[in-house]
């Protein structure tokens, strides 16, 4: 399982709800509490959680953003979105998910789950597909970058 952290606005609900999910690094469900609190500040629900293989979720953390771990990490946060959706406090229409990073690519594929996943903010997100070596990166008007 996943060790994971709610914060969520006063009242009974229905609200909207975001799950938070972690980028490459080996983030602790608080490791992005300044996000947690825009959100729920703001009137969502919002879940957040320690990262495969870190704090006390289970599994390996792993780095690499290879399309395998890209994928399991897309069903941890899919699960996330799932759980949301079966919380009475949520509106099950209105569940996303949001993060930066290596986020971008797990986002993307979690996403393409409705209807579990409804909406995606991405507040920053890789540019290049998965697997391209750094040598194919390029600084603004075409020299490499090093």
């Amino acid at each position: 399982g996943l060790g994971r952290r709610r914060p969520r606005p006063p009242g009974p609900g229905s609200f909207p709800a975001v799950l938070v999910v972690p980028g490459s690094e080996p983030a602790h469900r608080t490791t992005y509490d300044l996000w947690c609190y825009f959100f729920a500040a703001h009137g969502f629900a919002v879940l957040s959680y320690d990262k495969r293989g870190v704090g006390s979720s289970g599994g390996r953390y792993v780095r690499a953003a290879t399309t395998a771990n890209l994928d399991v990490l897309a069903s941890d946060a899919l699960a996330g979105a799932q759980w949301l959706r079966r919380q009475p406090f949520v509106d099950r229409g209105r569940v996303g998910l949001d993060g930066g990073s290596q986020t971008g690519w797990v986002i993307e594929i979690a996403a393409a789950h409705p209807p579990a996943v409804r909406f995606a903010t991405l507040q920053s997100a890789p540019a290049l597909a998965v697997g391209r070596p750094p040598s194919a990166r390029r600084k603004p008007f075409g020299g490499p970058i090093r």
